[in-house]
């Protein structure tokens, strides 16, 4: 009867964030670190560090300065042992650097840090303390495994060059680690000697479900990559899409947010994957039968060959330095913008009727082959750091024609990664066809209309009047290209002309706009009319006087390959 009062109180408590129980809370003595006078030297060490993204520097400094003390030991079965004998009669510690340095040696030793469960005090005591007339127990504490890896970066010690700066290039944990191993590696690193153990520290974010849950065992919205590559036991559910896409998918995601995956954002990338696939598939079989005698030096070039390569410099200096500054998934968006505005949608589109039409050896298709030789090559390697399964299935089929040309490498991880010239880079000729595509944009608006109307199917069926002020900078332009507007347009024919249209004729569909280019804005009209002459047959151009009758490229071309 000695309790006076009792009074039930519901208050938070700490549960385990992994078996959902309450937990036992108990007063214990622990060991600590005192970092007080450690943390201004690991504060400005961070200044030397290139820490992605920029926000990671001013998160991990707040978290070294707002700590005076680290509790490094922990009450665990598991761990690397703190190897301190304590007086089992005072439990007073017996720590000093003797008795540590011979800790260690036995440790060395006779079986690394299981020795110190394993073998008796004794073989832990310095000869002075074995008949002192006290009795010694092992510590049974173990060290924070933050402490453990925190110390990580001393393996490097023998495999660097340069002893005296950062020992590892990169590290790369998730955002939680600023309070973690970032945060270990820096204090350890600055108490032994003075500086950042990174070079660089980049921090990712966490995988969530495609409702933006976080993954976890316990709700159950878990996804191995082994599903995802492999398939899950339900192919049409769960469909294989292979390691590539994996890592195409990661790499093409900005990893310093969370970021959703699930079955929608994988049949996204597998038509990325096909893209690309097909992207190649088109530059190889263009390819074939290419040999060094073939190529055609950038001098002799048609303007728009010099323009490609232009670009192509420019795309693989901009995935290099998204590279560089751990931006893959900007690399990767220069890639793809590349593929589809670039090759795809561009380049490719308007150098078919040369690569398929013009005969083997002449300049124009040899031109566009040149550039397709340098484009592969350079979209072959900016892949393989990310989808280097496939990159390595197009430099096999690539190798006949890379023989010839004395690259022999194997793998397209032993090829110098960037294979461009600075010399291709051209401002002024970029700027030209920039405004050059602004033609094409407003031509296929006519043709468009035309096609609306069913006045034509194909775009080879018609023939583009363009007219403008011949006397203005854009209208030079245009009349020294006028040999390639129909090429550019895609179009049996495309001739420019002084002034206005006159009038609004009944077979024709017009469209005017003011084109800016080089600085100013000019008036731009475009006439699209059905072609009055025949399909060809080989090359598809409403150039035949007849139906059904090669047009005299053709004729010349078939008759020299009899």
């Amino acid at each position: 009867n000695a309790l006076l009062f009792q009074h039930k109180l519901k208050h938070s408590y700490p549960y385990d964030w992994r078996t959902k129980k309450p937990i036992i809370q108990r007063a214990t003595p622990q060991w600590f670190a005192n970092v007080r006078e450690l943390k201004n030297t690991a504060w400005k060490s961070i200044d030397n560090v290139n820490v992605v993204p920029e926000s990671g520097k001013r998160r991990l400094k707040a978290f070294v300065t707002g700590r005076s003390e680290w509790c490094i030991s922990r009450q665990r079965v598991w761990g690397v042992p703190i190897p301190v004998l304590y007086n089992a009669r005072t439990l007073e510690p017996l720590l000093t650097s003797e008795s540590i340095s011979h800790i260690a040696q036995v440790i060395k030793t006779k079986g690394g840090s299981d020795a110190w469960w394993k073998l008796p005090v004794e073989e832990f005591l310095l000869p002075q303390y074995l008949d002192n007339g006290e009795t010694y127990i092992k510590g049974t504490d173990t060290m924070d495994v933050w402490f453990d890896s925190g110390s990580s970066w001393k393996l490097l010690e023998n495999k660097v060059e340069n002893r005296e700066g950062a020992y590892a290039d990169v590290y790369l944990e998730g955002s939680d680690q600023h309070r973690g191993w970032f945060q270990s590696s820096l204090l350890t690193s600055n108490a032994v000697r003075g500086v950042a153990p990174y070079k660089a520290l980049v921090t990712h974010g966490f995988t969530l479900d495609e409702q933006g849950r976080k993954m976890s065992k316990s709700i159950g919205n878990t996804l191995a990559p082994s599903t995802v590559i492999e398939g899950g036991k339900d192919k049409k559910k769960e469909p294989a899409y292979g390691v590539d896409l994996l890592r195409l998918l990661v790499g093409s995601t900005d990893y310093t947010q969370d970021v959703s995956f699930g079955p929608t954002v994988f049949a996204g990338f597998s038509d990325i994957i096909r893209k690309i696939r097909g992207t190649v598939r088109f530059m190889l079989g263009n390819l074939d039968g290419f040999k060094p005698e073939m190529v055609v030096p950038y001098a002799k070039m048609s303007s728009i060959d010099r323009y490609m390569l232009h670009e192509l410099y420019h795309f693989k200096q901009s995935a290099k330095q998204s590279f560089d500054k751990f931006e893959f998934f900007r690399a990767m968006q220069a890639l793809n913008n590349f593929t589809n505005t670039t090759l795809s949608a561009f380049y490719f589109d308007i150098s078919k009727d040369r690569l398929y039409a013009d005969g083997v050896d002449d300049i124009g298709r040899r031109s566009a082959q040149t550039v397709l030789y340098h484009v592969l090559i350079n979209y072959t390697t900016a892949l393989a750091p990310v989808v280097p399964h496939l990159a390595e299935e197009v430099w096999e089929f690539f190798g006949p024609v890379r023989s010839q040309f004395g690259k022999d490498s194997f793998s397209v991880f032993l090829e110098q990664w960037d294979q461009t010239s600075s010399s291709w880079n051209n401002p002024d000729l970029a700027e030209e066809w920039t405004a050059l595509r602004k033609i094409r944009g407003l031509a296929n608006k006519a043709i468009e209309a035309a096609r609306q109307e069913k006045v034509i199917g194909s775009s080879l069926e018609a023939e583009l009047d363009i007219y403008l002020p011949l006397d203005s900078r854009l209208g030079v332009l245009l009349k020294s290209h006028e040999d390639e507007l129909k090429l550019l347009c895609i179009t049996s024919r495309a001739e420019v002309h002084p002034g206005v249209p006159h009038g609004s004729p009944a077979d024709g569909y017009s469209q005017t706009e003011a084109v800016s280019a080089f600085g100013v804005d000019t008036s731009v009209s475009v006439v699209c009319r059905r072609s009055p002459l025949h399909k060809c047959p080989r090359c598809w151009n409403f150039h035949s006087d007849k139906a059904d009758t090669l047009c005299r490229r053709c004729d010349i071309t078939v008759a020299g390959l009899a």
